[in-house]
């Protein structure tokens, strides 16, 4: 549980909107609280690299499944 504090003004205002919508005024400060740490929170590897995940290809479809044989056959071409 948390207590929180504010000033007399937020407070009217938040009780106008909880009593606007149906709401509680738990459940609006919950809602903000989701809302607010849904746009400030850490960004992930997945969520930081996913505009170039798939970007850049070599044009070949196959390599999860030949990419040892495409290494050794560049390594016997090499040697």
């Amino acid at each position: 549980m948390i207590t929180l504090r504010m000033d007399k003004k937020l407070e009217e205002k938040l009780e106008i909107a909880a009593r606007a919508k149906s709401l509680t005024k738990s459940e609006i400060i919950r809602q903000s609280l989701v809302e607010y740490l849904s746009l400030h929170s850490p960004e992930n590897a997945h969520k930081i690299g996913e505009k170039v995940f798939g970007k850049y290809g070599s044009g070949k479809n196959n390599l999860s499944v030949d990419s040892e044989k495409m290494l050794r056959d560049k390594f016997k071409k090499k040697h």
